[in-house]
């Protein structure tokens, strides 16, 4: 295996993750932000108030789910391409944080292809790579 096809298997993991990942979250704030999860609880005999904090937060975790998404799908692009170290390991990091967020289907199709990804970057070769591909990109002002 090459040295650049060792980066090229995780970030394609990473961005289908990190798809998925807005995928899922897209489809929570739809449906938190069409009204559909007050006129479920309120059948419960569940208080305003407690309706009202349920729906904030599904709100609030879609939101924070589709930042953190965006981060992986370019953390994956940047693994992909070697042009920033930094962002590739924040994407992977968000894939993490992001694939817990999300319950059942973020620990099977996120969690682990976020693992990879910082595993594979914490390597000293994977390091190098990005080394090289930024050594001659300095310019002078």
């Amino acid at each position: 295996m090459t040295e650049t096809r060792q980066l090229t298997k995780p970030a394609t993991a990473l961005l289908v993750g990190g798809i998925v990942l807005a995928l899922f979250d897209l489809f929570g704030l739809i449906v938190a932000f069409s009204n559909r999860m007050e006129s479920m609880y309120s059948s419960t005999g569940m208080s305003d108030g407690a309706i009202m904090l349920l729906s904030a937060l599904g709100k609030l975790n879609g939101i924070v789910g589709l930042l953190l998404s965006g981060v992986v799908i370019a953390g994956s692009f940047a693994m992909m391409k070697q042009t920033s170290y930094g962002l590739s390991k924040a994407g992977g990091i968000c894939a993490i944080i992001g694939g817990v967020l999300a319950g059942l289907l973020g620990w099977l199709f996120v969690l682990p292809f976020g693992i990879w990804a910082v595993v594979t970057l914490r390597k000293p070769e994977a390091r190098r790579l990005f080394d090289r591909s930024t050594a001659g990109n300095f310019s002078t002002p």
